[in-house]
This record gives structure tokens, sequence and C-alpha cells, in this order.
């Protein structure tokens, strides 16, 4: 059979976010990718054939959660270019994101089938293509595992692990075992209305019973039948069987025999018809190559720092061994976790790395590390990784070095990944020199209630806003109540990772409503402790309302008490559930007003190491403006620098989380978003020179980079956004 030869820099294996992420950070350091897809789609676990979420919202640790870095990139993409809000125009959007690197060949319909190995390194891949049936040798200098099934390690022959540890303990169940034999399948059906009545006999070769079934898995296709009992459902298989190998069409019939024949809805189900069964939707479990480092849950719970930190993740610990979508998020995470370099290099292959369940981990910790978004940074990371290491002519393991890691982290930062937990302290950054000043400051948080978005019924809810200042007299929140309500009124300081959560109580009184008024005045005179997120918590027997103003302020956050469901088995961190945006839009805001009056919005914000909100909101933000005249922020030094470089972090909404499934959009980008503005250099003589006009600008993250010239002053001056009538930016850097 004849053979094509394909050389490039670096050869990555997968289409799924690991993989675009890291194709696409590869070739943006100057190498050439070739990127090879089984499918004939990429997005991996996103696709329709698995629909794992883009971005999981389930267990969150705290509101502003979403990742930064050159995943933030695709959501303006999505919002614009799949206005239907199909998998498919999910995939076009994917597509076309690759296609725009002119450094990336992208083999479709390509499957690995060996890799041929020297001395500790992989001399060649070689795949087929399906299309042509023609073989293609892959030559590259270092192969990126994206797979999610460790394929790459498989093939090499190295030494790794794959399947549970039978001595693997779960958090949420410490006396539950694995249970050897059993079996976890899953599948899409769709159901359809006919004209007649269908009689159903089950096959002869199906050879399970729906009812021998892992119990959760019947209620969740009960439950999603109860919402509609046509379209699409999840039918999902974990169960102990006497058939070696179940397939789609096994357990799909099988339900499909239960609910015909021996369901309690079997009446209403004999008009209907099974039109479609998908393939497999469970991942298979993965071969993990042993690392310099192994990862396991406690490693994820604890939140363990790493020197050599590369990337973070976030996510639900299993509450089960079985693989059903019912037991992904149990148990979520307090706050992110950090991801060593270690568990992706491979100990025994040196030009091999690894990203998302294939990393080197526990299979249970596999499957967190495998969720798309955490698997995404990850694939930036070791993209990352390969790329440095070409250009320094180093060993991925010699990274992990001090001296090297910190030369690592400064990159990451400069790319807005987030590498570590705590923030990098970037000595460069001219900006942090420079006084700052503005055209204006939001100090009135009252000038959000002008309109309503929507209005919240409850007996029990938190107040979150940010507090600046060391002492509150008094606040003051807009709602409706009845004259004479009592409520029980408690302030908590916030705690935990960013202060994002309720911890100690600093008051807690009964205060009664007064007549009609929509205010309720609270009167507390305490000393503020630390300057960070604070909870007002209101309760009360009778019912009362409160409404959400639109385009609501950062950090200023409404938190409803979460309802107890009878018979739920997923826990939760807390037991108020924020209210926050499902479009490209603020989340709404409560109406409240703290005296004295706080200064979380300042100028000075845009000159720290964070570029997203933290313990505070961290940002810019201008009072309320139609742009008629544009809003400024000035960086005044007090000697002339050299410049070279002017990176600039707008306001992406990183309170908004992609839906589960894709979506359609009225907003075509993030409102927040400053979408013209020019940037102004002032030297010694005070005049101002015109260094860059942006028009049309649609990214969170806009790197400037000029011939080095001096100056002493530099102004951003903005001219609009994408809707909001506020300015918003959280940080500048300036480089020499």
């Amino acid at each position: 059979m004849k053979i094509s030869s394909v050389r490039s820099d670096i050869v990555v294996v997968g289409g799924g976010l690991a993989g675009i992420c890291a194709s696409i950070t590869a070739a943006r350091e100057g190498h050439m990718v070739s990127l090879i897809e089984k499918n004939n789609f990429l997005g991996g676990r996103t696709g329709a054939s698995h629909r794992f979420p883009l971005n999981a919202k389930s267990g969150r640790s705290w509101v502003y959660s979403r990742y930064s870095g050159i995943l933030d990139e695709l959501w303006h993409q999505l919002f614009k270019f799949n206005s239907e809000g199909t998998y498919i125009g999910q995939y076009r959007v994917l597509q076309d994101w690759i296609d725009k690197e002119k450094r990336i060949r992208f083999f479709r319909e390509t499957e690995l089938e060996s890799v041929s190995t020297e001395k500790g390194r992989i001399i060649v891949a070689f795949a087929k293509d399906h299309n042509s049936q023609k073989s293609i040798a892959l030559h590259g200098k270092y192969y990126i595992d994206c797979t999610g099934i460790g394929r790459i390690g498989e093939l090499c022959g190295i030494s790794g692990e794959k399947g549970v540890d039978k001595n693997e303990e779960l958090p949420s169940r410490r006396k539950e075992q694995y249970s050897l034999g059993g079996q976890s399948f899953g599948c899409f059906i769709r159901i359809e209305k006919g004209d007649d009545s269908y009689p159903f006999a089950c096959p002869s070769w199906v050879k399970i019973n729906w009812e021998d079934n892992d119990f959760s898995a019947q209620i969740n296709l009960m439950k999603s039948l109860e919402s509609n009992l046509l379209g699409e459902h999840l039918v999902e298989w974990n169960g102990v069987s006497n058939e070696k190998r179940l397939d789609p069409e096994m357990i799909a019939l099988a339900a499909w025999d239960y609910l015909k024949n021996r369901s309690t809805i079997s009446d209403v189900m004999q008009n209907l018809k099974l039109v479609h069964i998908s393939e497999n939707t469970i991942p298979n479990l993965s071969f993990r190559a042993y690392g310099e480092t192994r990862l396991d849950l406690n490693d994820l719970i604890e939140s363990k720092e790493w020197n050599d930190s590369v990337a973070l993740g976030t996510g639900s610990i299993p509450s089960s061994f079985s693989l059903l979508s019912t037991n992904r998020d149990e148990l979520p995470l307090s706050k992110p976790f950090e991801i060593p370099l270690g568990a992706m290099i491979s100990k025994e292959c040196k030009n091999l790395l690894l990203a998302g369940s294939s990393s080197s981990a526990s299979e249970l910790t596999s499957r967190v590390l495998g969720n798309p978004s955490c698997s995404s940074q990850m694939g930036a990371s070791v993209g990352m990784i390969a790329s440095l290491c070409l250009q320094k002519k180093r060993l991925p393991k010699t990274l992990t070095d001090k001296g090297y890691i910190d030369e690592v982290n400064r990159l990451f930062y400069r790319r807005n990944h987030a590498a570590k937990l705590v923030g990098f302290e970037d000595y460069d950054n001219l900006s942090l020199k420079a006084k700052t000043n503005a055209s204006s400051t939001l100090d009135d948080w009252s000038v959000i209630g002008e309109e309503i978005d929507q209005v919240i019924s409850t007996c029990c809810c938190q107040f979150q806003f940010p507090v600046t200042s060391d002492l509150i007299e008094n606040l003051s929140v807009n709602l409706q109540a009845k004259d004479q309500q009592v409520f029980t009124v408690k302030l908590f300081e916030g705690s935990g990772y960013n202060n994002s959560n309720p911890g100690i109580c600093l008051y807690s009184q009964t205060v009664i409503c007064e007549g009609d008024s929509d205010k309720l005045k609270i009167i507390c005179d305490i000393k503020v402790e630390k300057n960070c997120w604070h909870f007002l918590q209101l309760e009360s027997v009778q019912e009362f309302s409160v409404p959400l103003y639109r385009d609501g302020i950062v950090g200023i956050i409404f938190h409803n008490k979460r309802p107890k469901v009878k018979g739920g088995i997923r826990k939760f961190l807390s037991d108020f559930d924020p209210i926050l945006t499902c479009s490209p839009l603020p989340s709404a805001s409560p109406g409240i007003q703290v005296t004295p009056i706080q200064h979380p919005y300042q100028s000075s914000n845009t000159v720290s190491d964070s570029l997203r909100p933290n313990h505070l909101p961290g940002l810019w933000i201008s009072k309320p403006t139609d742009f008629k005249y544009p809003e400024f922020l000035e960086f005044e030094w007090d000697e002339i620098q050299s410049i070279s470089t002017i990176e600039i972090n707008f306001d992406p909404v990183y309170d908004f989380i992609y839906p589960d499934k894709p979506s359609s959009f009225r907003h075509h980008n993030f409102s927040s978003l400053v979408r013209d503005y020019r940037i102004y250099a002032s030297g010694d003589d005070a005049k101002s020179t015109l260094i860059a006009d942006v028009q049309n600008n649609h990214l969170a993250f806009r790197t400037h980079s000029f011939e080095p010239f001096n100056a002493k002053s530099i102004e951003i001056e903005i001219i609009s956004t994408h809707g909001l009538t506020r300015a918003q930016i959280y940080q500048v850097r300036v480089y020499a």
C-alpha cells in the first residue's frame, strides 16, 4: 500500500476541545501542526454523539468561574455563527476556528493505527485516511495525545493503566467498591407520534431486562419523558449483563420494550414510534500513560498546589464508578485545582505529551480531567509546552525545574491562561508603576434600577456585594413586602476561595418592614475586617418579591434559596443558587445601597495582577453614558518609558456559562465588551499621538505591538461598546 508522508513540528491526535486548543496555541507560537481526527467532525465529546457541555456549569465553585485564555475566543463565534443553535452549527464554528490558522493541517476521518518508537521517542505515527483508504506517515518532533482514550500511549506500548483501580475510593461513598463485570452504555433515542397503535415485541437477541438496570438510569429516562414524550431522550445502562458486549440497539430496545409493555405509561406509549438510535454516548475507558506525576482524587479535593502547575481545572467528583451521565456531578469541588506539568509528560516517551483523560491520573480523576472545559485548558498548556521545547531545544521534563517553570508561567500569564491558584507577579508590567485616572467612575449603584429584568418571589435569599470600606453603617435593598412583615437579617463576611461563599456572621437582627415602602432599610453599624465579598441574607415566614434590574453591575448578585428536591442526590456547596445570565448580557442585579458609599470600581483596579474578579470585582467601570463623549482611562509615569506592547483585558461577562447544549442567541457578542476604541501616547510635551484605532473589536483580550516608542502617558479612549451603556475594563498591561 502506498504511504504518503507528512512532516510537521507537532502532531496532535484528537480533534476535541483539547486538540483544538493545543493545535491553535502551538500554531500561534510559529510551529507547523498536524491535527488528526478519526471522525468527520471536530468537537470530540462536545459533539452530537456524546453531548458533553462546552463549559460545564454544574458544581461551580463561585460565580465568576468561566475559564479565560484561548477558549474565551470561542464564545463570540458561537453567538454569531451558530445562529441556529445546533450541533452542526457548533461543528462548523470549530472548523472555521481551525481553518483560520494557516499553520494547522487538519486530517479529517483519519485514524491513528500504529506508532514507531526508538530509544524512548516516537519516530513516526501511521494513520489511515478512511476516505482515500491510504496510509499517512506522520513525522513530528512532538506528539500530543488529546484522544481522550490515551491512544498514542497505548500504541507506543509504554507503561500505564486502564480501568478502575479496585482500591480507589469514592469520597462520597467510602465503602462502595468497584463492581467487576458491570457495563456502562448509553445512546440517544428519538420518539415520534404515529397515526395508529404500534405493538412491540422485543427481539429474542435482546438478552437484558430494563428493570435490571441501575435505578438512577431508570429514573433519569422517566424524568426526561415527563417533560415531553416526543423528541430525543438519553437512555443509559449500568449493570451486570450476560452479554459480553452491549450495543446501543440492545439497550434502546430493552428500554422501549419496558416503556411499551410494562411501564406505568404503557397506555400512552402505544401510538408512539422509536425512529432513531444513536451510537454509544459513554466514552471508553482511557489508557493513562505513567507520567512524572500521577494525580488522584485527593489532589483535586484538597486543591493541592504544585510547583510545576500549568493549568487550572474545575469540576465535580464522580459519585459512582459507573460512567452514567447522571453521576458525573454529584460532589462539586469548592475551588479550582492545579494540574501539574508532570501529569502531562510521559515518563517513558520523551516527546509525548498528554491532555485530558489521557493524562497520568487515576481512572476517576481522569474523568474529571476529561471534561471538555478542563481538557481544553490542558490542551492549551501542552501546546505551549511543546512549542517552548522546540524553541529552547529542551525536553519537557526539564521545564518543570524552578527556573524554567517561572518562565512558563510568565508566558501563560501573558496569554491570559490561568496556570496557578496564586496570582502571577508580573514585574515587567510597566503599568504597575503608573498613576491612573479615568473620565468617570461608577460609585452610585442605584443607577441600575431603571429597567426590571425579572422579579423573584422568595422567602429566603442573599445579596452578594463588594465592600471596600472599614465600616458599614446601614444597608438598603429594593423589595416588595407587606406592612409589618418581619425579616430575619444576617450579614456574612465572604470566606473560602476568593471569599466567594458566606462565612462569619457579622450582624444578626430582626427587622420589621414599615408601610408600603419599596425598600427595606437596615441600620447595622458594624466594623469591617476584610475588604471582600459580603452577603446580606433576608428570611421571612411570608413571601416577598425582589426585582432584578437589567444590565447589572459586576459583583452585585442575587442568590435565591435552593428548593429541596425530594429524593435528590446531587450535592451543592451552598443552599443558595445565584441567579446568573443565560445570554451574552450581564446578569441582572438586585438593588442594594451601602452607607458609606463603596468604591470597588476604581481605575486603579486596571493596574493590578488580576484580569478577572477575585475577592472583589477587580475592574474599572465608568458611570452610565450614551458615549456621545468618549470615556477614557489614562496611565501616567513620573519618567519617560520605552513602550513596545500594550495589552488590554475587556469585560466578557465572566459569570456567563455557555449552555449545556448548542443554543441560539440574539446578541452576537458580550454587550459589555468595548467595540471601538483608540490609544494615544504622550511625551514630555504632553502632545498626544494616536497609536491605535480599533473598530468593531470582538475579543476580550487584545494585544497591540509597536516599534518601541517613548511616552510619559498613554490614554485609552472608549468610543462604544457592544451594547452596554458603561465602559468596563479589567486590566491594562504595558511592556517595554
